[in-house]
């Protein structure tokens, strides 16, 4: 039915939000704080980064201006 179709539109326009925030979180993560996956490994080593907080501050200022961006 037409209400399924669209309930299924809706759902796959959400995944693909979703998957674009996480790829630009990504990104984020690695231009600003050296990081190559925000992807949990499972290993102490792997899933902790020792940052500077000049690092985390740029990062954080990326995140808020994509927002922004994207509120536009």
């Amino acid at each position: 039915s037409a209400r399924d179709r669209d309930h299924c539109l809706a759902q796959a326009a959400e995944c693909e939000r979703k998957a674009d925030l996480d790829a630009k979180l990504e990104g984020i993560a690695e231009a600003k704080l050296g990081i190559p996956t925000l992807t949990e490994r499972r290993s102490d080593s792997l899933d902790f980064h020792e940052v500077g907080v000049w690092q985390l501050k740029k990062a954080l200022k990326a995140a808020y201006e994509a927002g922004q961006n994207d509120a536009k």
